[in-house]
């Protein structure tokens, strides 16, 4: 049990950091998507970040002082996996200088593995499961 808290209080420690070095110079952009796009269709990918965001992906260690909103509509996704089995994605910031339209590099925070057979959502680097909204999983039942 003890471990757990080790590994939790090192993870904020790390999200507290990077909030702050990079806090002072940049800012996360609004959520981008990339996918491939012989993976899947846009609609089904909008559908897929709202049942994310819907869900209890451990979005408050990575808000600082800001509302838990405010991770969930900077969160970008990158789509590694999209077939009928498995989508798997990253979930990452990109952070920009304020006053630089560059690229400026990013944060991963995650990934998140969806199973679209048994609708079950996983933190899968902690390989834990995932509550959350079960409307759009009816919705991405359709999407190729």
């Amino acid at each position: 049990m003890r471990l757990k808290g080790v590994i939790h209080d090192k993870k904020l420690c790390i999200a507290f950091a990077l909030l702050i070095s990079l806090g002072y110079t940049q800012e996360a952009k609004l959520t981008q998507v990339y996918f491939d796009e012989n993976l899947t269709n846009f609609q089904c990918v909008k559908i897929f970040v709202n049942l994310v965001r819907s869900s209890y992906f451990d979005f408050e260690s990575w808000r600082g002082d800001r509302s838990i909103e405010w991770p969930k509509d900077h969160i970008s996704f990158e789509f590694d996996t999209w077939d009928k089995h498995t989508i798997l994605a990253r979930l990452f910031f990109d952070w920009q200088d304020s006053s630089n339209d560059e690229f400026q590099g990013t944060g991963t925070i995650g990934f998140v593995k969806y199973d679209r057979q048994t609708q079950k959502l996983q933190d899968a680097n902690l390989e834990t499961l995932l509550h959350f909204d079960k409307s759009p999983a009816k919705k991405l039942e359709s999407c190729e």
